[in-house]
């Protein structure tokens, strides 16, 4: 049993990190698509999913009916800003769905960077409600695989069906005797991929919150994280610095 790759369709885009000069996307699937893949490729009766720890971990189970038995994957989420309950629900049945290779593949993405200002860092991050697929109107457009199922080519468009970002795509000498060299952009060299914080410096972060009492979807939201683990090292200088200083003024008031 093997579950097909992702097509362009089944992918959604969102905003991994943005700054002045543009953002970086991240290609990622919906509890809706693990759902779709496991009907068409095992059939909508053969196939079972089970909440536990107050949602935080989902198993998924497939008859196996050479063996007469069910066969089950477990993994753990993580809550949403918003609908928290739900969000670590769909999380972690999403993430459970990658231990039975739903999706796997898109591990395999290059790193993303598109070009141009956000206006509204959040807005972006989330996407738009409208359709989850397009972030500023961006969509997968193409996409293929080598037979090891690592992405090879892919292709995002805009509103407009103008290529805004390729990977794995050759031009003909045709297509190049047709654009002077004069009027061929320049290339912009893509920012560095983000390091994820650190294990000791995420626990010592996790510390001094529960030390300070301090909202932490507030202080997570300063940096635009869902959790202190998937904070980027660069971040650990700028939060610890802000979590002494309310160390300090706890001590003071005492």
């Amino acid at each position: 049993m093997e579950f097909r790759t992702l097509q362009p369709d089944d992918i959604e885009l969102r905003v991994g990190m943005a700054n002045g000069n543009g953002f970086s996307l991240l290609l990622y699937k919906n509890a809706r698509i693990d759902m779709q893949l496991l009907d068409e490729t095992v059939g909508s009766m053969n196939w079972k999913r089970q909440h536990i720890r107050d949602n935080a971990n989902c198993i998924v189970s497939i008859w196996d009916d050479a063996k007469k038995e069910w066969v089950s994957k477990e993994d753990t989420g993580t809550e949403s800003q918003t609908e928290r309950e739900k969000g670590l629900a769909s999380d972690s049945f999403k993430r459970a769905c990658v231990n039975w290779g739903i999706g796997r593949e898109l591990y395999t993405a290059p790193f993303i960077w598109i070009n141009g200002h956000v206006e509204n860092d959040q807005r972006a991050r989330s996407g738009f409600k409208a359709d989850q697929r397009y972030v500023g109107g961006l969509k997968v457009s193409a996409i293929e695989y080598t037979e090891k199922r690592a992405i090879k080519k892919l292709v995002i468009e805009d509103a407009n069906d103008e290529i805004a970002y390729s990977f794995g795509v050759k031009r003909s000498k045709a297509q190049k005797k047709e654009t002077p060299k004069k009027e061929e952009p320049v290339p912009v060299e893509e920012p560095p991929m983000p390091v994820t914080i650190s294990v000791e410096h995420a626990e010592e972060i996790k510390n001094a919150l529960q030390e300070t009492d301090s909202n932490v979807p507030a202080f997570l939201s300063l940096f635009q994280a869902k959790s202190v683990d998937e904070m980027y090292e660069t971040q650990y200088p700028k939060a610890i610095e802000m979590l002494n200083k309310k160390r300090q003024t706890m001590k003071g008031d005492k």
